[in-house]
């Protein structure tokens, strides 16, 4: 699949649909923070959901896990 048949997907999906597609795929993806060198992964029970109009992303570390804003329907 090229750029531009990815473009078109994305342009069509739905921010729950978006949700979907990020929760189907929590385990291949982490989030960088280049400030503290510190790698997160996404949160297991939650690993996104929506919040208002945006798509929010759930992160948990060893030891300490980020609550998410908003629970899984």
């Amino acid at each position: 699949m090229d750029s531009e048949e990815l473009v078109n997907i994305s342009n069509e999906l739905s921010n729950n649909d978006l949700v979907e597609l990020i929760n189907m795929n929590s385990k291949r993806l982490f989030i960088w923070n280049p400030q503290d060198k510190t790698c997160y992964d996404l949160d297991e029970e939650v690993p996104s959901c929506t919040n208002g109009s945006s798509v929010q992303i759930n992160l948990q570390q060893e030891d300490f896990k980020f609550k998410p804003m908003t629970s899984k329907e």
